[in-house]
Formats: structure tokens, C-alpha cells, sequence
């Protein structure tokens, strides 16, 4: 542990720099890493054919079908640019975070790309 005199001086330094965001490394809150219990669903658990309902704000919502894999096809879509027929790739869905769906493939798609559902309050899910 720096000796205090030293990490005041320190300090002064930083707050004269208009450096606004410390972070103390003897303060045992400040880990950069630990581990994190979600309720996740993980796409290799659901069976073929399975669907799973997602929803997120603001009152959008898609039914996905698992193929194979993390493959899956658009079946619903209610106020998504997701529409019925597409095909995407997915690892998981995780309650409260954002949904990162891979290589869409489908109508009026002519190259790969990637959508992101429920970029600011994460999505809800249930299989059906």
C-alpha cells in the first residue's frame, strides 16, 4: 500500500489534470474481473424445431425457430425490421442484456450482417 502522503500528492496531480474518474487500487470494490450468474438460455439446450419468444422495448417482440446448431428462422416478427424467413445465428439469450444476432440471412439482404436487439434495456425471452 503507497504511503498517503504520496497518494494525496498523486491525487492533487490528477484532479489539477482534470482527470474527473479515480480508481483507488487498494480499494477491494475495484476488481476489474468476477464472475456473473445470468438467466441465460444457451441456443445447443433447445431441441430442433424448439421456439423461443423474444421482446424488447419499445413493444417489439420476434419468434425464433431453432434449426440446428445456433441456427435459427424468423417465424413471427412484430415491430422488428426481423421479418419471417430470415435466418440467424445466436449462442445464447440472456434476460436484462442486449440480444447480438449473427449473420442474418433472408429477403432484401445482400450481404452479411449482424442485429442487435434490445441495444439499451436488454431483451426478455421464454421458450415456447
Amino acid at each position: 500500500m503507497p504511503q498517503i502522503p504520496y497518494v494525496f500528492t498523486q491525487l492533487s496531480l490528477f484532479i489539477r489534470a482534470g482527470i474527473k474518474r479515480l480508481i483507488f487500487l487498494w480499494d477491494s470494490s475495484a476488481y476489474s474481473s468476477e464472475f456473473v450468474r445470468r438467466d441465460a438460455l444457451h441456443s445447443f439446450t433447445l431441441k430442433s424445431q424448439e421456439k423461443v419468444e423474444v421482446c424488447w422495448c419499445p413493444e417489439r417482440s420476434i419468434v425464433l425457430k431453432h434449426e440446428d446448431g445456433n441456427r435459427f428462422t424468423v417465424v413471427e416478427s412484430i415491430n422488428s425490421k426481423l421479418l419471417p424467413g430470415m435466418t440467424v445465428h445466436c449462442e445464447r439469450f440472456v434476460k436484462s442484456e442486449p440480444l447480438w444476432l449473427k449473420d442474418i440471412k433472408g429477403d432484401g439482404i445482400t450481404e452479411a450482417c449482424d442485429y442487435l436487439c434490445g441495444k439499451i434495456n436488454g431483451i426478455e425471452y421464454r421458450v415456447l
